[in-house]
Formats: C-alpha cells, sequence, structure tokens
C-alpha cells in the first residue's frame, strides 16, 4: 500500500513537473511582453 501511495505521488509530481516546464515555455514572451509597456 505504501509502495503504491509512492508510485501515486511519483506520478503527480512528475505530471506537475511537465505542466510546470510547459509555462515555463509560455513566460518569457509575457514577461517580455510586460517589461515592454
Amino acid at each position: 500500500d505504501f509502495q503504491q501511495r509512492l508510485q501515486q505521488l511519483s506520478n503527480e509530481i512528475t505530471r506537475l513537473y511537465e505542466r510546470a516546464q510547459k509555462l515555463g515555455n509560455h513566460l518569457p514572451p509575457l514577461v517580455a511582453q510586460k517589461i515592454d509597456t
């Protein structure tokens, strides 16, 4: 049961990490726009 919970946590962390990477890819243009204005 503990092993299963660890696996679930690992999956969630991986998902969050991937989402953060996607956000990181979108962020620079937005930041550049805010700096320009």
